[in-house]
């Protein structure tokens, strides 16, 4: 490949421009750059406002979409990608502050959370046509972290070991059936020790 699409492919900013590359890197750091004017906007006590903004933004951009504004190019199929997943970005940055201080959210900020995922999946579904699941998953990942509170220490040991390393074993996990090809419950064993050696060792 030329040396503009090896630098594009490292440093991520190729998805941008349609390259094939690692999509979930590329489209998180535009999200980390955002995050300070998210800060700003989460600070405020308008809440109505800042959800119902953040709702109408999404409608707005997924119309365009379907309508074929921004045409049907590798260009936007990127940056519709990346903006499906930012729901689970903006949740997190927004439970974030709760977590860190041990505070229980408010039964006013458990139903504005379950409306704003709705609304963005019912978004997605109607304007796209792509049903989303895994919206719910961010709901649901609530009630596994009450439950693992009932666990043995070990489990929550092992997720805690796993997560300080989730990036390199994203990258690994998806990386290595590209390079090692195969098939079968052994071969997707092996994908998944060895994936997990390696993003333990690289982290």
């Amino acid at each position: 490949i030329s040396l503009l699409s090896c630098v594009g492919k490292f440093t991520t900013i190729g998805f941008w421009f349609g390259d094939s590359c690692v999509w979930f890197i590329a489209a998180i750091i535009p999200m980390y750059l955002f995050s300070p004017l998210m800060f700003c906007i989460m600070n405020q006590k308008l809440i109505n406002i800042k959800v119902g903004g953040v709702i109408l933004a999404f409608f707005v951009i997924q119309f365009l979409h379907k309508r074929g504004v921004f045409c049907n190019t590798a260009v936007m199929q990127h940056i519709m990608q990346a903006v499906t997943v930012a729901p689970s970005f903006v949740l997190g940055f927004y439970m974030a502050p709760f977590i860190a201080k041990k505070k229980i959210l408010t039964a006013k900020q458990v139903v504005m959370i379950v409306i704003v995922v709705v609304a963005l999946w019912v978004a997605l579904y109607i304007l796209l046509g792509v049903k989303q699941y895994w919206l719910f998953m961010l709901l649901f990942a609530a009630l596994l972290c009450k439950l693992l509170d009932h666990c043995h220490r070990f489990i929550p040991a092992v997720l805690a070991f796993l997560g300080t390393m989730s990036l390199e074993s994203y990258l690994f996990n998806t990386s290595l059936p590209t390079w090692f090809r195969g098939s079968g419950n052994v071969y997707y064993l092996l994908i998944v020790i060895f994936g997990i050696s390696a993003a333990w060792i690289v982290n």
